[in-house]
């Protein structure tokens, strides 16, 4: 709705809103009794913030922008935990992620082929200056490759594009590797899903998102010791390669290798283009520069200082303190709990396996996101990864 009818963060609110009401109404039975230990850590997080707000003489509502990314995701947690206690369940989050990665991907691959120029690229009045804002090519330059740029897609930015991309496609994808049968999981549809969202990926340029899918397949695979979900994975490789070579032939081709070869350089850049860590540190001290100072959004709310860093890490040092930081190490390692050792999935062998394995691969593919990008920042990203 922000893409496409208005961008009023009012629609953030009310997404908010439904989440939450939805949430109360299927896992009211069980919030109290399964998350509690989580739910006690978010409250000492909310006012922990609120406190840092005080303190700081900040805005109330930086506190939302600050907060939101983990009330949001722990909300979306317990409903994704109430759905795959049963087969039916996960059929039902599988398919939402087929819609949803149909109409991404399909939007992304349309705006690719009418061309950066085209009304459909022109982002809402007052979040780009043009239409290229938030878009980027696949040279160095930034300039386009056959007319080949990184869409938007339903974002505002390619970056969340590749972000969604990667979290829905994941799970699909190994099921689709393990050649699970069953009457609620066909075939055709993680077929589908799996193709969306490597294609997804690729069309978004999102690096890193292809890195962790690449690690991920790869660890997955070492772990069953499955000859056949190998074949199926080196069938899929080389029908993806055979079909951009014939969209943009060899150049094509040596262009996005270029690109991904670059990513290790690129990455020392960004670390070392950050502000450094120690400076950090010092500044935030034991409690922070305030919570929500440097979050996504706040600007809305007040003129943000200036804090140059995509590391999400860092951001989070400076606006929470070292106490705020291990607040949240808690919260994060009490989810990865919940999903992994302590979980009561009511299916059992491949299915159960799958989702165990995932949310270990989710849980580290975030950690590590965060020291290159503030992915840590993105709420839609969050609840989906959650």
């Amino acid at each position: 709705a922000r893409r496409l009818i208005n961008p009023s963060s009012s629609w953030l609110l009310a997404s908010d809103l439904l989440i939450f009401f939805t949430c109360i109404m299927v896992a009211n039975k069980t919030l109290f009794h399964q998350w509690s230990t989580q739910l006690l850590i978010l409250v000492a997080l909310v006012c922990f913030a609120v406190l840092s707000s005080f303190v700081n003489d900040l805005p109330a509502q930086v506190i939302y922008a600050g907060v939101r990314p983990f009330a949001m995701s722990f909300l979306s947690a317990v409903l994704g935990y109430s759905l795959v206690k049963s087969e039916r369940g996960i059929k039902q989050l599988i398919l939402m992620a087929l819609f949803w990665s149909g109409l991404t991907t399909g939007h992304a691959v349309l705006q690719v082929a009418l061309g950066i120029d085209h009304p459909i690229n022109i982002l809402p009045e007052g979040v780009a200056m043009d239409a290229n804002e938030g878009m980027g090519g696949y040279s160095d330059q930034g300039s386009e490759i056959f007319g080949f740029f990184r869409p938007t897609s339903i974002f505002f930015h390619t970056g969340k594009f590749g972000q969604v991309a990667f979290f829905i496609s994941l799970i699909p994808m190994l099921f689709f590797l393990t050649g699970v049968r069953s009457a609620k999981l066909k075939p055709w549809i993680l077929r589908a899903l799996t193709v969306l969202g490597i294609v997804a990926v690729f069309v978004s340029g999102q690096r890193a998102a292809f890195v962790f899918i690449l690690i991920s397949t790869i660890v997955f695979l070492w772990r069953m010791g499955n000859t056949k979900a190998i074949s199926r994975t080196l069938a899929l490789a080389l029908f993806l390669v055979i079909t951009a070579a014939l969209f943009g032939g060899s150049d094509f081709l040596a262009s996005i290798n270029a690109r991904y070869l670059g990513m290790g350089s690129e990455s020392i850049e960004r670390l070392d283009q950050s502000a450094p860590f120690y400076d950090v540190l010092n500044d935030a001290g034991i409690f922070g520069q305030g919570v929500g100072l440097y979050s996504f959004g706040a600007s809305s709310f007040m003129d943000t200082p200036e804090f140059v860093t995509e590391q999400a890490w860092l951001r989070l040092l400076a606006e929470w303190g070292v106490m705020g930081m291990l607040m949240i190490l808690g919260f994060f390692l009490s989810v990865i709990h919940s999903c992994t050792k302590r979980s009561r999935y009511e299916t059992k062998g491949t299915v159960s396996d799958v989702l165990r394995f995932a949310s270990l691969a989710i849980a580290a593919s975030l950690f590590t996101w965060g020291f290159t990008h503030d992915v840590l920042a993105n709420t839609l990203t969050m609840q989906i990864a959650f």
